[in-house]
């Protein structure tokens, strides 16, 4: 059966989504819970990141199911999937809201592909 130019692989699109499902250094600056630690752990506690101690000065990260990381290794690992690196809930828990601008961009677009790219916008509505 010949493949239409309409259909998408599973596949690539599972892999499409996988790469997209980060969030950027900005929003991660803005949602993600951050702090200092003032003094050691009396037990050991370590980043299941990285895989070191948490020390006194190392700036600490919680995401919204209260796991905590160093700053520096759960931003990274939030900027290519939001989700907690432990228990695999959502890492952080934000709004996406869509600036005038990028509302322009889509709608140049979709004026310059025609009726066939809106409707498939509307159909992932």
């Amino acid at each position: 059966m010949p493949t239409s130019e309409r259909t998408i692989p599973v596949d690539t699109v599972i892999h499409r989504r996988r790469l997209f499902s980060g969030l950027s250094e900005k929003t991660i600056m803005k949602y993600l819970n951050i702090r200092s630690l003032s003094h050691a752990y009396e037990d050991t506690r370590i980043c299941s990141i990285c895989q070191n101690e948490f020390v006194k000065n190392d700036e600490i990260g919680m995401v919204d199911c209260r796991h905590e990381f160093h700053v520096d290794c759960i931003k990274k690992w939030l900027m290519r999937k939001n989700k907690c690196p432990n228990c695999r809930s959502k890492g952080l828990a934000v709004c996406r809201v869509i600036e005038k601008e990028q509302v322009y961009k889509i709608m140049r677009k979709v004026i310059r592909q025609g009726v066939n790219t809106l409707c498939c916008l509307r159909s992932f509505d």
